[in-house]
């Protein structure tokens, strides 16, 4: 379990790094940290599922300028954490509500951290204008990889902590909350496609959207929590 508790944080210490540092691979996106998170845990088809959910939520929200969106990496981490390591009596579709509300609840404390970190960073601009200032080399490269290396540690701080609060949190969820935590989990998924129906911005892209919606209600039925 300790052995986990620290590849986790690892990968969540590089998923961060990625998302805005450098690289920006997407490997920072919930559908690939969730899944990574799962297989670590021996149930990859959770946290493939919870990683997909948060993706709908996100898909849209983009680092750009200033702007600052939820931990989308950590979220997926987190979701998948605590969907992975939940008692086995627990059906995926509870599993996909406790880690649903989990992994949404960890991107906004992750958003703090990202902006901690950038505020974080100013000295590193203020202490290249003043070495320009004095006529001097800034080290340009070397306080980019100082900058870097400061998301890198903190990702892997809050990876630590995020994944260490889903692996005690996760076996401890009660079984009578599983078909209440299976009615939420339902609600996240009309919930989440909504929100990524709305930011869809032609009728065509709709109407693909809700096509594939149906195929895969229709090849999922098997899935359902009312099949009898």
């Amino acid at each position: 379990m300790i052995q986990d508790w620290l590849l986790l944080a690892l990968v969540g210490g590089v998923a961060f790094l990625d998302r805005t540092a450098a690289v920006q691979s997407m490997v920072s996106r919930p559908l690939v940290t969730g899944a990574v998170a799962g297989w670590i845990l021996g149930r990859p088809e959770a946290g493939l599922l919870v990683g997909a959910l948060l993706e709908f939520f996100w898909l849209y929200e983009l680092p750009v300028g200033a702007a600052v969106p939820p931990d989308e990496a950590g979220a997926g981490l987190a979701a998948a954490v605590v969907a992975a390591s939940m008692p086995d009596a627990a059906d995926l579709w509870a599993r996909l509500g406790a880690g649903g509300m989990a992994g949404l609840a960890a991107g906004h404390v992750g958003g703090r951290v990202d902006v901690a970190v950038r505020r974080w960073n100013r000295d590193l601009a203020a202490r290249a204008r003043e070495a320009l200032a004095a006529g001097k080399e800034p080290g340009l490269g070397r306080l980019v990889l100082v900058g870097g290396a400061r998301f890198w540690a903190a990702g892997t701080a809050s990876g630590l902590a995020l994944v260490g609060a889903g692996l005690w949190l996760g076996p401890r969820v009660p079984e009578p909350t599983f078909r209440g935590l299976g009615l939420l989990g339902m609600t996240l998924v009309v919930l989440a496609a909504s929100v990524c129906l709305g930011r869809l911005a032609t009728r065509r892209a709709k109407g693909w959207f809700l096509a594939g919606a149906l195929v895969g209600a229709g090849a999922g039925k098997g899935a359902w929590p009312w099949r009898g």
